[in-house]
């Protein structure tokens, strides 16, 4: 039963993650299984008997999880790759252990396997988060951005060390710089530049940058 429960409870972990809802059949087919292993058990059936419809379905489920992590448009990278085809690989491998459990010499081996698959699986789950949050992370900055350029007011955007990263239309047509230009240059150079030559001064060019470095 615990087997059954992992298995729904990884499903519905998997289809929420990707945004959608799981299927009830899978839940229906979970209960056959279940009534299945409540009449075996108990009519001391033989461990295949017992145990084949339950790793069945538990295999199914791990192949059916790396299905849909293949086929995610949500998902991108080499991340969704890994993991994919490791649960598909730990399914398959899970449906025959009603058969080779018996098998003393194998057993190690098997378990062996099962523990790399589950490595596996753990590591490509931590690269599909880290590239779904960079996906999501760089779709942010593009929106960011395409208001920043759109916008009629004159915007900019200096990183840490004060060097130029963002310079829309609006600080154009307010400074005469174009965007080309702006970008890449130190903010204060910029503002120095702004200042008519004959009042320019190093004294000058300091000061706009130990205003600039109060807000950087």
């Amino acid at each position: 039963f615990c087997t059954l429960l992992s298995g729904i409870l990884l499903l519905w972990g998997t289809y929420a993650f990707l945004g959608q809802s799981t299927p009830r059949w899978w839940t229906v087919a979970a209960i056959v299984v279940a009534g299945w292993i409540a009449i075996a058990i108990p009519s001391q059936l033989s461990f295949q008997a017992q145990a084949f419809p339950a790793y069945t379905f538990y295999g199914i489920v791990y192949v059916w999880t790396g299905i849909i992590l293949l086929q995610s448009d949500i998902i991108k990278g080499y991340g969704k790759r890994v993991t994919g085809w490791a649960f598909v690989i730990w399914g398959l491998h899970e449906m025959n252990y009603p058969f080779l459990k018996p098998v003393e010499w194998f057993a190690p081996w098997g378990y062996f396997f099962a523990a790399m698959l589950e490595f596996v699986v753990a590591i490509g789950f931590l690269l599909i988060y880290f590239q779904k949050m960079r996906h999501e992370l760089t779709g942010s900055v593009q929106k960011f951005r395409s208001v920043i350029a759109q916008s009629k007011d004159g915007i900019f955007l200096a990183d840490k060390q004060g060097i130029i990263v963002e310079w829309n239309r609006g600080q154009e047509r307010i400074t005469g710089i174009p965007r080309i230009e702006a970008i890449g240059q130190l903010l204060w150079d910029v503002q120095a530049g702004l200042v008519p030559k004959e009042m320019r001064s190093p004294e000058g060019r300091k000061r706009f940058q130990s205003d600039a470095d109060k807000f950087l």
